[in-house]
């Protein structure tokens, strides 16, 4: 049964508001109002804490961006990543564990995340990622491909994004999304 693309969300992204969905998470493609303008995001958590999911086995994790991968494990500064985490456990999407490989050591990867209990998180969807570069689209900015995986795959693990990106930061802050500065 296909959802209403014009459908509004009764939650903010990434936060589950008990609805059925075919894969238990909230659906991207459907957070977004259609018709509510260019300059309209979904409203933030009223709370002032984070958007998350109704998972609380993830709760106590955060998503790591590639950005913070480099900063970790290639330029040597792994306990301001650590200070970022909080103690939280790390998750790291296939995208960013990908972007990270093009010039990292994937033994490096592997040592850091099991030293803290981390993995590989789910990956992002075509379909998740082209909801959020549409939407960043509407607001004025640009997303690339690579980065709305990354950050599609923290929405659907129901945990923040860590990144050093500013841009990406100001976007996932301003669609109600849990993003945090490195």
């Amino acid at each position: 049964m296909e959802q209403d693309p014009n459908a509004v969300p009764s939650a903010p992204l990434g936060v589950d508001d008990g609805s059925p969905q075919q894969d238990g998470q909230v659906s991207v493609s459907n957070a977004f109002p259609t018709d509510a303008g260019p300059d309209v995001a979904p409203e933030p958590d009223p709370s002032g804490g984070s958007a998350r999911s109704g998972n609380d086995s993830c709760s106590g994790s955060a998503a790591l961006d590639t950005n913070a991968l480099i900063h970790a494990l290639d330029n040597g500064e792994a306990s301001e990543v650590d200070k970022a985490l909080a103690g939280r456990v790390p998750i790291v999407s296939p995208t960013a564990a990908s972007e990270f490989l093009v010039r990292g050591d994937a033994g490096a990867l592997d040592e850091f995340l099991s030293a803290r209990g981390g993995r590989i998180g789910q990956a992002g969807t075509q379909e998740g990622a082209g909801a959020l570069q549409t939407h960043a689209s509407r607001l004025g900015r640009a997303l690339g491909l690579n980065d709305a995986l990354i950050a599609h795959s923290a929405i659907l693990e129901g945990v923040p994004l860590i990144t050093g990106d500013q841009q990406l930061l100001r976007f996932l802050t301003q669609i109600g999304c849990p993003a945090e500065g490195l």
